[in-house]
């Protein structure tokens, strides 16, 4: 198992790659955006499990204060709820 950093408003926030020597499963939730460091850490996965629930229209009817909206809009520029075959395509083995 091999944990990497991501950006959050965690205090500490990792995600992992996890490998038995002969297959690697990448695993990132919760992210709003990829970063190069992600990319280098996903890069050549076997098969990857993303998690990509932000909606542009439950932020803006939500609860939360129009700071905090902005802010996430913001950060969440590629893990909308559309698919994200584009990237799992370039970060696993079989491009």
């Amino acid at each position: 198992m091999q944990p990497f950093t991501v950006p959050h408003d965690a205090r500490e926030p990792v995600q992992y790659v996890l490998s038995d020597g002969a297959s690697r499963l990448g695993v990132l939730t919760d992210v709003g955006r990829a970063t190069p460091h992600i990319e280098a850490q996903l890069s050549g996965c076997d098969a990857l499990v993303l998690e990509c629930n932000y909606d542009p229209g439950m932020l803006e009817g939500g609860p939360y204060p129009p700071s905090l909206k902005a802010r996430i809009a913001a950060a969440t520029d590629i893990w909308t709820t559309r698919p994200r075959g584009r990237y799992s395509r370039r970060w696993t083995a079989a491009g």
